[in-house]
């Protein structure tokens, strides 16, 4: 498994690089290319997971470095990274178990509509989650206490990822952009746990609604 995930990320990656290359969206005023990026809060659907905090890639492409106002549709992409605390219920209580990290990458497609300094956009992306889960150290030591089995390791697969999302910009001048969002992403990763020398199968319910603030730098 951890050699197929080693051969897709390259694959999904290059396929994120082709999608992001055409006039995707329009770039500030005169600037042909800006890039950035966002920070979110992710309020997570399972009361299993805490604290969710993501990154994510912002671009702005324009060829001709400006665009029309009006409605015009386009090919969408995304890649990010985030971070949730997750909890495993024990028995007499539950403990955090680890943090669960995930590299989201996904391409869709959506309307925009410009009007002078102002940019809204919808789209629906989907693609790959790729996680990986760091055990703590004091879920091992709760595992032994509270079931006498030596927690051994937790691994969370690739799984198939979907976001429906909405966008809004303001240009505040011809080398920035400002950005704040809202999706909702939807993702059930498969999650392996070795305990005592025996693996359970778990399918979690990784989705959250999360809301993002960010901006755009012009670079030509």
């Amino acid at each position: 498994m951890k050699h197929t995930e080693s051969v897709m990320r390259p694959l999904v990656v290059g396929a994120l690089i082709a999608a992001l290359l055409p006039g995707v969206a329009t770039a500030q005023t005169g600037k042909h290319i800006a890039v950035g990026a966002s920070i979110g809060n992710h309020d997570y659907a399972d009361h299993r997971f805490h604290q969710g905090v993501g990154v994510q890639l912002l671009y702005r492409v324009a060829p001709s470095g400006t665009e029309e106002n009006g409605l015009s549709f386009g090919p969408s992409a995304t890649i990010g990274f985030s971070r949730a605390d997750v909890r495993d219920d024990l028995g007499d209580g539950d403990v955090s178990l680890g943090k669960l990290q995930s590299i989201p990458a996904m391409v869709g497609f959506g309307p925009h509509y410009r009007h002078g300094r102002w940019w809204t956009g919808l789209s629906v992306t989907a693609g790959a989650s790729f996680n990986n889960f760091n055990v703590d150290a004091a879920a091992r030591q709760a595992y032994q206490e509270r079931t006498g089995l030596e927690l051994e390791s937790v691994d969370a697969k690739t799984a198939f990822a979907v976001q429906p999302g909405a966008s809004i910009w303001y240009d505040v001048g011809s080398r920035v952009g400002l950005y704040g969002g809202a999706a909702y992403f939807f993702s059930r990763p498969k999650v392996s746990i070795t305990a005592g020398d025996v693996t359970t199968e778990e399918t979690w319910k990784a989705d959250y609604l999360g809301f993002s603030v960010g901006a755009v730098f012009g670079v030509f």
